[in-house]
């Protein structure tokens, strides 16, 4: 008996393998035709990570294809059982990282219309058994930046993506990348739930760009089509909980704002009562500025005033089934609530009974702030009965500024990266996204953004980028990473290294320094603060708004008719250097969107910068 002694199962047999791929076990050919080479015809590879791709066999060492075809099922299965004629010549198939030369597997969803094949592109996080981090040289030293799973979506995988589709289609169509998102290890073939919700995406990125492409303004939606009769309210809710994405990631929520309609049924009990229609998930944060030198005048009362804050939005999702630019610009739009008569000051009320580990108590500015002006600084007392609502507003009036920044955490790769990218790219200046932005705008609005808006940039350029993921807290409860921001390192840290707390600060501030330096030393932070239990799984960019934009957009749905009524107001009509010096002047004041709210009725940085996830521009860039 022969024995082959090298380690591959098989002989190397391409031309018996490319004849398996296309017709399982057909006949041999004619004997008169020459017989195949059976010899490997090709060059060596040009790196390790090709090797595999050089040999054939039937089936792979590792188990990660089989993660990966259990997982490509599932998604088969569910979109077998949606009834819908449009999804029949939707496809679903896996991309395997070993013969492809990609350090994960993929799966392709493809949704061809006319001359066009849309992708939209899973990655399999569960076949692959880890990442390699990054370890640049920045400034002449080298820095650490973990690698995740959504950094493989890069022009390199779409290159590869694109081979496969080739070999399918041909070359008589145009293939379009929509998107991607990452299905985390975490998510097996029997989660239905979060893989039916990833689908939904999935399908829905693919549907809405060949819309787009075709010229089909059916979904694009308007203030016309809100105002129907029923009552529009918007409600702003504290503490409401955190969400959590389609694949079940923990997303911080300390805020939210769901526009819903409220049917006027009348007597029809078993009619429909309340549409969702748009919801807004943040939290607030503070950034801090330079004290302003004084004239001090006799008499005058010390400025303290050291902080902006800022509104971070961590979500902003529609309650319908489609997801348009018109939804996402319409909930934006009621983010102003959160600045009328401040608010936005309730997130910082105390929790009464909460544990001696509440990182985000207010008293903690104390130890930055000289409030007694006798160079002594210290917590102050916020859990006693004497600290009250009051209390509260005079504190924050002391600290901080009035006028709130509006900022977004979009994930590289996540449920509408496809959408929310062209944010993104505004903000990187591209002109087609720009006029992409104000287009949406004027649908939605009827063309009164136009009227109300100076064509200024929608987006300030600054673009920082933010880690995303969990660490676990005294309770094992899975709790998102942007738990620790300024506030909370003032609460661990304001008594014992306020240096470090700077330094925190800085990772977000200095947009003058390497952002990847930035980035390594806010990991480093993020890994010693919180423990062994931190994971890191993606990456989000951090976008801040010009103020005059969405103003104007407030103001421009109240001109089309837009009236909503507010719900859970609470607030109070209060009167390289370290720190953001622009901050001010860079936020939106209390009586923005008074007219709304009515009582009583280019390249932006992802893979073309080194690092990070591609921006398809499928939506946009068109």
């Amino acid at each position: 008996m022969a024995v082959n002694k090298d380690n591959k199962s098989t002989p190397s047999n391409p031309a018996m393998a490319e004849a398996m791929k296309e017709s399982g076990a057909q006949q041999s050919r004619s004997t008169n035709q020459n017989q195949p080479n059976r010899g490997r015809n090709v060059e060596g590879p040009k790196s390790l990570a090709g090797l595999n791709s050089l040999f054939s066999n039937p089936m792979t060492r590792s188990t990660a294809g089989e993660v990966t075809g259990e997982l490509t099922q599932t998604l088969r299965k569910i979109l077998s059982s949606e009834r819908n004629s449009v999804l029949e010549k939707v496809t679903i198939e896996p991309v395997d990282g070993d013969s492809h030369s990609l350090a994960l597997s993929v799966i392709v969803l493809q949704f061809p219309f006319n001359e066009h094949v849309a992708c939209y592109t899973y990655i399999v996080e569960g076949s692959g058994d880890g990442l390699a981090d990054r370890v640049p040289t920045i400034a002449g030293q080298q820095v650490n930046i973990k690698t995740v799973p959504g950094d493989v979506y890069d022009d390199n995988m779409w290159e590869q993506v694109s081979m496969y589709l080739r070999s399918k289609y041909g070359n008589e169509r145009s293939f379009i990348d929509v998107g991607a998102n990452v299905i985390p290890r975490t998510v097996t073939a029997d989660h239905e739930k979060e893989i039916r919700s990833l689908l939904y995406f999935g399908i829905t990125a693919c549907y809405t760009t060949l819309l787009k492409i075709n010229g089909d303004t059916s979904n694009s939606i308007s203030v016309a089509d809100i105002n129907t009769g029923d009552v529009l309210a918007a409600q702003l809710r504290y503490n409401p909980g955190d969400t959590q994405t389609a694949a079940g990631q923990t997303v911080r929520s300390d805020l939210s704002i769901a526009l819903r309609g409220i049917m006027q049924t009348g007597e029809a009990v078993s009619a429909k009562q309340t549409i969702p229609l748009t919801t807004v998930d943040g939290y607030m944060d503070l950034t801090y500025v330079p004290r302003q030198q004084q004239q001090m005048a006799y008499g005058q009362p010390v400025d303290h005033r050291q902080y902006v804050p800022r509104l971070v939005m961590t979500n902003v999702s529609s309650g319908l089934s489609v997801n348009t630019l018109e939804l996402e610009l319409l909930g934006l739009s009621t983010t102003v609530l959160a600045a009328q008569h401040h608010a936005w000051v309730k997130c910082f009320k105390p929790v009464y009974g909460a544990s001696k580990n509440d990182i985000h108590d207010i008293g903690a500015l104390g130890f930055e702030v000289d409030f007694a002006n006798n160079g002594e600084y210290g917590r102050i007392s916020t859990k006693s009965d004497s600290f009250s609502d009051q209390s509260l507003f005079e504190l924050v009036q002391r600290s901080m500024y009035n006028e709130v920044l509006f900022s977004w955490d979009i994930p590289e790769t996540g449920d509408l990266s496809w959408l929310q990218e062209t944010f993104l790219a505004a903000a990187a200046g591209n002109s087609k996204a720009i006029n992409t932005l104000f287009n949406a705008a004027d649908t939605l609005t009827g063309g009164a953004f136009t009227r109300n808006y100076d064509g200024a940039p929608p987006l300030m350029s600054e673009i920082t980028r933010v880690h995303l993921g969990t660490y676990l807290d005294e309770n094992n409860t899975p709790r998102d990473l942007r738990d620790l921001d300024y506030l909370a390192m003032l609460n661990i840290y304001g008594d014992k290294d306020l240096g470090l707390v700077e330094a925190f600060g800085n990772t977000y501030d200095q947009t003058d320094r390497p952002q990847e330096l930035r980035l390594a030393e806010r990991a480093k932070i993020i890994e010693a603060t919180l423990g062994d239990t931190v994971t890191i799984t993606g990456y989000a960019r951090r976008v801040t708004f010009n103020p005059k934009f969405i103003e104007a957009l407030a103001m421009a749905c109240a001109e089309a008719g837009l009236k909503i009524r507010p719900e859970g107001i609470y607030g109070n009509d209060m009167g390289a250097i370290r720190g953001n010096t622009s901050a001010v002047g860079m936020g939106i004041g209390q009586n923005a969107g008074g007219a709304v709210f009515q009582q009583g009725g280019a390249n932006w940085g992802g893979s073309g910068m080194g690092y990070g996830a591609r921006n398809s521009g499928g939506l946009w860039n068109r």
